[in-house]
């Protein structure tokens, strides 16, 4: 078998092409969406998105952002993702799954992209690896971009259309508007990360000597689908609250983000080596084997000058990270864009060392068996991370709240154990072994609603989230809820003020007058 593979292997990638393909995109399917509206809603940058997508709706308002009904100058981003969940929750409902869906639908976009790219440069060999490693980056599905309601997903979709349309400019010039066109709505999406497309296409322009070629016309022309989209969505905010918006994104989103480390959220210039080698390890060695062999395999003494397809990628892959390296605010996500790039290299290499070989059939071997357990152990990665949500007390009875809506839309109330909060601090290691204080209502609970439980109680009955604990809402003379953890003390709230339990779950209870 091992004699012959060299012969078999470029035969099986050709015969079983639509096959092996509709099987990894099948696989992509089922890591993007299986049980994408069980998962509990996550803090931050998610629910911040939603509420601010939800109101919008509301209000019938689709230029300014706002949590509890107020101008939100917390969340600096521009619109485009906003109207993307609301047309999520148009289609599927007020829901998780509506949260998410183009989110979900953008990642899958892009993973169909990249194959046609890949299938177009590189043949099917390559094609049929590229999918397959990029619908198996885990940090890619898991981690604030393909299964949540953030803005990373189509922004990396946005990013990877305009690093494909760069790398076509030497065939055709007019990509260059296509390419100008997506770093518009990638700002749009993402506020002053798409400006990483900015520089990748400065170096490329400069490096490629066309940015001396071309004509008058064809600068405008690229301007305008560079910055027309921006400027109207511009001049509609302007209009609504002058240039307070846009004063609070360059202070605090650019300046103060690129600065300082902004939220607790700090590393060294090392930071991104340790994220690629936390959540890319298998495919990382692929990757540099692949590399060796395919420097190994081509012709040295060919001095070409390099292509601008090479120098795309190139820059593709290194400044975005070289920039978040630099950046003093760090989080893992900032470098998803890369994730693209380095999977289309991946396929490209392998191909090279699978069809060009002579005699080595032992290294060919070596190669499939390695990217075959590579995709394995990244799969079991992200079947273990989707396989079993996990259930958010607080967010729970919310949801039960949907069946009953005779509770429609009332002021809602919440006081839990500040013991729930603190579990959540396991996920953000940088707090570890530092100083903590509590704020407390009366009854010894906090008062204040998460972001996550503020759109549940948005999503599920329409609710009106209020601070204030049980102090507030016994003092409300109208109609109300309050949202509480089962525990003696809250059995001692119920009999003082003789309360009625509406929903009842095992860890918390929803309590009205």
């Amino acid at each position: 078998m091992i004699r012959n593979i060299k012969t078999t292997m470029p035969n099986l990638f050709q015969k079983y092409y639509f096959i092996l393909l509709l099987g990894i995109l099948v696989l992509a399917c089922f890591n993007i969406f299986a049980n994408l509206n069980s998962y509990p809603i996550a803090d931050w940058d998610e629910a911040r998105h939603g509420v601010n997508a939800y109101e919008m709706l509301h209000n019938k308002n689709y230029i300014v952002n706002t949590y509890n009904y107020k101008t939100d100058y917390y969340n600096l981003k521009p619109s485009l993702s906003y109207w993307l969940i609301m047309l999520g929750y148009k289609l599927v409902g007020f829901s998780p799954l509506g949260l998410r869906l183009y989110s979900a639908v953008s990642a899958l976009l892009t993973i169909i992209l990249v194959a046609l790219f890949v299938k177009k440069k590189h043949g099917k060999i390559a094609c049929i690896i590229s999918t397959a490693v990029l619908a198996t980056t885990s940090q890619y599905l898991l981690s604030h971009c393909a299964r949540t309601g953030d803005a990373d997903s189509v922004y990396i979709l946005l990013f990877t259309i305009a690093m494909i349309s760069m790398a076509k400019i030497e065939d055709n010039i007019n990509w260059i508007y296509l390419s100008g066109l997506s770093f518009s709505l990638a700002f749009l999406a993402k506020s002053w990360h798409a400006f990483a497309i900015v520089a990748i296409g400065g170096l490329y322009l400069l490096f490629s000597k066309y940015i001396f070629k071309l004509k008058l016309k064809q600068w405008l022309l690229f301007i305008a689908s560079s910055i027309l989209p921006i400027g109207l969505w511009a001049i509609f905010r302007y209009a609504k609250d002058g240039t307070k918006f846009f004063t609070e994104m360059i202070q605090y989103d650019l300046f103060a983000r690129s600065a300082t480390p902004l939220e607790g959220h700090t590393g060294t210039v090392l930071y991104y080596f340790d994220v690629i080698e936390n959540y890319y390890s298998y495919w990382l060695i692929i990757l540099f084997g692949v590399f060796i062999g395919y420097l190994t395999l081509s012709n040295k003494n060919n001095k070409k000058k390099i292509s601008g397809y090479t120098l795309t990628m190139l820059l593709w892959i290194l400044v975005p990270f070289v920039a978040f390296s630099i950046a003093k605010t760090k989080l893992s996500w900032y470098i998803i864009p890369i994730y693209p790039a380095l999977a289309i290299c991946i396929g490209a290499f392998s191909k090279k060392i699978i069809t060009d070989l002579n005699k080595n059939n032992i290294v060919q071997f070596v190669l499939l068996f390695s990217l075959l357990l590579s995709l394995g152990l990244n799969e079991r990665v992200i079947y273990l991370g989707i396989r079993s949500p996990h259930v958010d007390g607080s967010q729970s009875p919310i949801k039960q709240l949907s069946d009953l809506p005779e509770y429609n839309g009332l002021d809602a109330y919440i006081s839990y154990s500040a013991q729930n909060t603190i579990k959540k601090l396991k996920s953000f290691p940088e707090y570890n072994g530092v100083n903590a204080y509590t704020l407390c209502g009366t009854y010894g609970g906090s008062e204040f609603w998460d972001q996550s439980q503020f759109l549940a109680a948005e999503l599920y009955r329409n609710l009106k989230p209020v601070n204030g604990g049980v102090k507030a809402f016994i003092n409300d003379t109208n109609k109300s809820i309050l949202i509480v953890p089962k525990n003696a003390n809250t059995d001692k709230i119920i009999k003082d003020n003789n309360l009625k339990i509406i929903i009842k779950t095992d860890s918390n209870l929803i309590l009205t007058k």
